[in-house]
């Protein structure tokens, strides 16, 4: 059968709420984002105890065991790292960002506790907008429009008042835009418009490029994979193809536009050797990395060790991560730690894009809009880094899960009743 979601919140739902808006909605207090989500944390845990004992379902376990071996070789990479100080502080960091994810990994019974999960980050999304506008001043907002900043800097662009540093707050309006769309696509209803809107506003004034480009992409994979008929996915191909060649023009002559983000741009597409500071030390920062993981391949150098490395031996002007999750995982794990963090992921995506032929209606939705998330921030990972971010372990957790519990859903139908099954939600999805 379909999904058909009805949106009634019980205790626990409340006080996952808590915990989410705690994590991403007031990072800005640092005694709350820190401890205080540990509170509605415990409770949940509690509560989920008290229901169903101490059992640890498969479906959380395909998250829960690598991600736990992830962390333990972190830890166990203190024996050969060269600053053993940064080894400590990063793995108590891991320690409370994957012990939230394998909470809400232990939660999730059943399908559609993955969509009210969903729900419930979106619900956080809102709450964490409304809380930038009231904690940023206009002049804030002026200085990110009119003021002269060069395409490196982080100056002049949103997110500090709330504790974001700005391509963070632009990665996590790019996720919200992409269930603001979800939510659309299934429900119709213009007040998930409206919020996207303004989610987009805010998504330009952090300035953050690749957080555009995720936007674009996740919006467009979306569309794509949740609709099943040929001739609308060949209308939605053209129609996003017209639509990126509008916003290119847009970015480049409205004024307006040219000052928030164009002039970024700029610094990516000026040809090699007279792109941005910002550009180049990527590139760099990532070639280094590539470097270190041919010398280090099976363990690397020790978590967050790639900031001592760079510093001390490749003369980067301060201790700075690699800016992107890939090189990062390879010259700080190797080929280990690569693996414990990556496969589980790159296995959902492939799971997830062969289920989207099984599935109509919500299902397919919800499928689609997980295989969005999970493939766009592991491509994307080229370019940031993510796995000491809350916002990616979370989205993985539910994406992992949800591509186990979707692929026994589609198993669990005897090969006789799977057209009949189609039928009933086609059936639902016309009424």
């Amino acid at each position: 059968m379909d999904l058909n979601i009805k949106k009634k919140y019980s205790v626990v739902d409340i006080m996952l709420l808590l915990t989410l808006v705690m994590l991403f909605a007031m990072r800005n207090i640092s005694i709350i984002s820190v401890y205080g989500w540990l509170i509605p944390a415990a409770l949940v845990l509690v509560g989920y105890i008290q229901s169903q004992g101490w059992v640890i379902r498969k479906n959380a376990l395909a998250f829960i065991v690598p991600y736990l071996v992830f962390l333990i070789f972190c830890f166990v990479s203190y024996l050969w790292a060269a600053d053993k100080s940064i080894v400590i502080s990063k793995c108590y960091a891991l320690l409370r960002i994957y012990g939230g994810a394998f909470l809400f990994s232990l939660i999730i019974l059943k399908l559609e506790d993955i969509e009210k999960l969903l729900h419930l980050f979106y619900i956080t999304g809102v709450i964490t907008l409304a809380h930038l506008f009231l904690k940023t001043p206009l002049s804030i907002w002026k200085d990110c429009l009119y003021g002269e900043y060069d395409a490196s800097s982080s100056a002049g662009r949103l997110g500090n008042t709330i504790g974001y540093q700005p391509n963070e707050l632009g990665q996590f309006c790019a996720v919200i835009m992409m269930l603001s769309v979800f939510y659309y696509n299934k429900t119709h209803k213009k007040r998930y418009l409206v919020i996207g809107a303004v989610d987009i506003v805010v998504l330009f004034f952090t300035k953050s490029r690749s957080s555009i480009l995720m936007l674009i992409a996740g919006v467009s994979l979306y569309l794509l994979t949740s609709e099943r008929k040929i001739k609308k996915k060949i209308i939605l191909i053209v129609s996003i193809a017209a639509a990126a060649l509008a916003a290119y023009w847009l970015i480049f002559n409205v004024p307006v536009l040219y000052r928030l983000v164009g002039f970024r741009f700029e610094g990516i597409l000026a040809g090699e050797g007279n792109q941005d500071a910002s550009t180049d030390a990527r590139k760099e920062f990532f070639r280094y990395a590539i470097k270190l993981f041919k010398e280090h391949p099976i363990l690397g150098v020790g978590i967050d060790n790639f900031k001592f490395y760079s510093m001390t031996f490749n003369d980067a002007w301060a201790e700075v991560s690699s800016h992107s999750n890939w090189g990062e995982m390879l010259s700080c794990t190797g080929i280990i730690g690569t693996s414990l963090f990556y496969v589980p992921q790159i296995a959902s995506v492939v799971i997830l894009f062969r289920s989207l032929k099984e599935l109509d209606g919500n299902r397919r939705r919800l499928c689609a809009i997980l295989f969005t998330i999970l493939f766009i921030n592991v491509t994307f990972d080229f370019v940031k880094t993510s796995y000491d971010k809350s916002l990616t372990l979370y989205m993985a957790c539910f994406a992992v899960v949800g591509a186990v519990m979707i692929k026994n859903s589609i198993s669990n139908v005897p090969s006789g009743d799977k057209e009949n099954d189609k039928s009933i939600i086609n059936q639902q999805i016309r009424s």
